[in-house]
């Protein structure tokens, strides 16, 4: 079963950056855009509420768990589990908007979308594979910082002639930071703690009353469940930390464009892998040995941004818990470039089936929704 659902905020969201945090020693907790490990969690925790699951036996170690009739067994890896999530995304209007691809620049009515140059014969770096240097623009180009909605990225996947994106936004017009001011409270007695003032940074989400239509951004997560044994209903859940609240919509209607028999009929050889969620490589920048199913296919070039770290929360209870190990993760945005040198269109077709936002390509949280990519030519 596969839904998409939608979480509008009722208020502000909060989700914890990795470094650790304690009131009173520090003042500052950090921000960062939600993770998939974030709505992961909460899409669990909602399951295992409904399902009236006790949290403490089902977190607990393996030779002591008990199964959720949904999701199974607790695995700690997130790795092929009942559960499998794409996302998040910022919905606004009917439409995701998504973190641009790393191989774009522009310029004021100019749009270069940066591939590998086979031209550089002579080009040195300290790379020892097949890899190429990926073609660079001139110095008035900047790299592409603003949210593209689907429909201009479908026109990227597709490889046509850009100038320009017509869905183009910028994080700040949907999503505003908050700062909101706390105090420690003494357990026992349930009164402030002295000096423990602290502060932390919320997100707003973008909500408008425009031309008698209600505006309200939000973030969209394609769920997936293995059976039909359970459907999730409208209603307010909890949402990252401090536990903040969302309204849950579910969105049956929603669904992404099709183009894969546009994609698949003009393959020639080529084509790349565009990263909409962060995955963790063992190997740092890279797959490790992605696609091993598939000869004769090798990867020839990357764009990626600098790396980002991520944490999450490993639940031993209702409440209680401790820090999962620190990441290196390749941010969404980051475009792998493929060379399928004597690939048929039916071995292209199935691979396209298999990854094109479907299977993970990260070597970590595979379930979690890291790893999920959309598949173009170039």
């Amino acid at each position: 079963m596969k839904t998409w659902i939608l979480f509008q905020p009722v208020d502000t969201l909060f989700f914890r950056g990795n470094r650790p945090f304690t009131a009173g020693v520090d003042t500052f907790a950090e921000l960062i855009f939600p993770t998939p490990l974030a709505i992961y969690g909460a899409i669990g925790d909602y399951i295992l509420k409904k399902n009236k699951t006790n949290l403490t036996k089902f977190f607990a170690p393996e030779n002591q768990s008990v199964q959720d009739p949904v999701l199974g067994e607790y695995c700690e890896k997130l790795e092929n589990t009942s559960l499998k999530i794409r996302g998040p995304f910022l919905y606004y209007d009917e439409r995701l908007f998504l973190f641009p691809p790393a191989n774009v620049y522009k310029k004021p009515g100019f749009i270069k979308i940066c591939t590998p140059d086979y031209d550089s014969q002579h080009f040195k770096w300290d790379i020892q594979e097949t890899i190429k240097p990926v073609s660079l623009p001139d110095l008035d180009f900047t790299p592409l910082n603003s949210l593209l909605s689907i429909n201009d990225l479908i026109r990227y996947l597709k490889n046509e002639n850009i100038s320009g994106f017509l869905g183009e936004r910028e994080l700040k017009d949907l999503i505003q930071e908050e700062r909101r001011f706390g105090q420690k409270l003494n357990p026992s007695t349930l009164t402030v703690a002295e000096g423990y003032l602290y502060s932390t940074t919320h997100l707003r989400f973008k909500e408008e009353l425009r031309e008698k239509v209600y505006h309200q951004a939000g973030l969209m997560v394609q769920v997936e469940l293995d059976g039909d044994n359970f459907s999730f209903t409208e209603e307010i859940t909890f949402v990252g930390g401090e536990r903040r609240m969302a309204k849950m919509v579910v969105k049956n209607e929603f669904s992404l464009p099709d183009i894969r028999e546009n994609i698949i009929n003009r393959f020639d050889q080529r084509f790349f892998i565009y990263l909409v969620t962060p995955a963790i490589f063992k190997n740092g920048w890279r797959p490790a040995n992605f696609p091993a199913p598939y000869n004769n296919c090798r990867l020839v070039g990357a764009v990626v941004n600098k790396p980002i770290y991520i944490s999450g929360w490993r639940r031993t209870g209702d409440s209680a818990g401790y820090p999962r190990p620190l990441k290196k993760a390749v941010p969404a945005g980051g475009v792998y470039f493929f060379e399928a040198s004597n690939w048929e269109k039916n071995e292209f077709k199935e691979f396209y089936e298999n990854y094109n936002f479907n299977r993970s390509i990260s070597d970590e949280y595979q379930s979690a929704g890291f790893g999920i990519g959309l598949i173009g030519l170039w």
